[in-house]
């Protein structure tokens, strides 16, 4: 099990009450088709994950699922993963416009260790909705966040819930080839959603996203807020009455003629209510909401 560090942002998880989803419809369960699952498999999957990850494979508790995102070497998230053991391995879940970026890169640093990095399974996937802690897989439902969004591959629990609303709902930064390679993990609050383990070893990006925890303080955090137009991704985020911006959106849900976004900006400009428009100066205007959970150093 992880140790402190971790179980202070799980803890966190499970128990902070999330926005209400909006369901602007009941609709037909159809897959999930932004999402793609494969398996990376053999003697050697945990330690070559161990080394690729920023969350540590090697100490699980049963039915438990972790977040995780892979970097690059400037400790830019490229994709973000949930992940849960398999017989033999791990089954990883990602966004499906990666597949193409992703695996082949994978493969690339297997080189002699013995791990099988497989192409996407064939293998639908359901949201699904339980009363199960979050980041917990228990009868079938793989319950994702504190609200008891998930996924299944079992259509008869099959809720109709968009995958992208509910993770910008709960702050939860979902990487996609939208959003690629452009933000520190810290930016996204990716560790205050058990997204890194500071204690493990080494993988690509470690040290800028080390170096962006211990030296000083984090200045742009992300924030959920609603907008009343159309947004999207690495729009940028402007103060009222200054010309450069101060942020970008990190990933959005669209609804008709409106949308939540999940963005980073200055910390202080946040917490000071200072107003904050997509675009330009003078663009569609932030209502902020508050985070699910507490903003603060999991480190410390």
């Amino acid at each position: 099990m992880q140790t402190d560090t971790q179980n202070i942002t799980q803890d966190t998880l499970q128990t902070s009450a999330l926005p209400s989803l909006n369901i602007a419809e009941q609709i037909s369960p159809v897959p999930l088709s932004e999402l793609a699952i494969f398996d990376v498999t053999g003697l050697d999957a945990t330690s070559f994950l161990q080394g690729q990850l920023t969350q540590d494979m090697t100490h699980w508790l049963p039915n438990e699922i972790k977040r995780a995102a892979w970097c690059n070497v400037i400790g830019r998230m490229l994709v973000t993963f949930y992940a849960w053991q398999i017989e033999g391995g791990f089954r990883l879940i990602m966004s499906q416009d990666m597949v193409a970026k992703v695996l082949p890169r994978l493969r690339m640093f297997v080189m002699r260790a013995k791990v099988v990095v497989s192409e996407p399974l064939n293998q639908p996937l359901f949201i699904c909705q339980s009363t199960h802690p979050a980041l917990s897989a228990v009868n079938g439902c793989y319950t994702l966040l504190a609200n008891g969004f998930g996924v299944t591959t079992d259509i008869s629990q099959a809720a109709p819930i968009t995958w992208l609303l509910a993770h910008v709902q709960a702050g939860v930064a979902w990487i996609t080839a939208a959003n690629t390679e452009q933000f520190v993990p810290q930016t996204a609050n990716f560790e205050l959603v058990g997204g890194i383990n500071f204690r493990k070893g080494c993988y690509p990006g470690q040290e800028v996203v080390a170096r962006s925890q211990y030296l000083g303080k984090l200045k742009q955090r992300a924030a959920i807020a609603h907008v009343g137009a159309q947004a999207a991704a690495l729009d940028d985020i402007f103060e009222a009455g200054s010309l450069n911006p101060v942020g970008r959106i990190i990933q959005v849900a669209n609804e008709q003629g409106r949308a939540w976004v999940l963005f980073d900006a200055p910390h202080a400009l946040i917490e000071s209510g200072t107003p904050l428009h997509v675009g330009s100066p003078t663009g569609a205007a932030l209502t902020i909401h508050a985070l699910p959970y507490p903003v603060l150093d999991i480190t410390a």
